[in-house]
């Protein structure tokens, strides 16, 4: 299965955006933080390996940008990205007086005062552990928006051969800033982290995605 086989699978739930390198991919999330921020949004920022929270927070800082960061995802368990999520947002966005009659219980119904984005700055190589997001649809409610950024030289894209792709979007004539996204791209990304986790030894945590590869996933 290739980056863009699997296009009739279920709906994707992000919408993703692919860009052609990983500082283009930066740029990207570092603009729609900002542009969250200008249409009364409140970002809120993922990731999933230690070692990208240092270069995140080096971004946010170069533009002056002051958002709430999710500490990283591996260390989280299925039930735990909801609760950890509303202690990271809960200062003006879900009361607090309400937040602590469920605090250790399932997500209550929309506690949202302001609409958030959340913003997945790294696919992971299996899709197990971006399906934990799902978690806060219950805490962020309806208005809430999903965006996931990759690039073409993540380690995901380049073990499951985007090379031709990307070659064929050069020849597009795209800018280097202009990010691929279409709803067959999410259920592409999709379909090849399925394919992953069925070839992947385990999923011992890692310190960035090439930890990971070099430790679950070796060629």
């Amino acid at each position: 299965m290739g980056l863009l086989s699997a296009l009739f699978e279920k709906r994707a739930v992000f919408t993703d955006y692919v860009y052609m390198d990983a500082l283009a991919k930066q740029r990207g999330w570092t603009a729609w933080t900002r542009r969250a921020l200008e249409e009364g949004r409140r970002p809120l920022l993922l990731y999933h390996f230690p070692r990208s929270l240092e270069p995140l927070r080096r971004a946010l800082d170069e533009v002056d940008v002051a958002v709430e960061i999710l500490t990283d995802l591996s260390a989280l368990g299925d039930g735990d990205v909801g609760r950890r999520a509303a202690r990271v947002l809960s200062s003006g966005l879900i009361p607090e007086r309400r937040l602590g009659s469920h605090a250790g219980r399932r997500a209550p119904p929309a506690l949202v005062q302001t609409p958030v984005d959340v913003l997945l700055i790294e696919r992971y190589p299996i899709p197990a552990r971006d399906q934990r997001v799902l978690a806060l649809r219950g805490w962020l409610g309806a208005g809430a928006r999903f965006i996931a950024f990759s690039a073409f030289d993540d380690p995901l894209f380049e073990r499951v051969g985007a090379e031709r792709l990307q070659a064929m979007i050069r020849g597009l004539g795209l800018e280097p800033d202009e990010p691929l996204t279409h709803r067959m791209i999410s259920r592409a990304i999709e379909g090849a982290q399925a394919k992953v986790a069925r070839r992947a030894r385990s999923d011992h945590g890692a310190e960035d995605a090439a930890g990971w590869w070099a430790r679950n996933a070796p060629r």
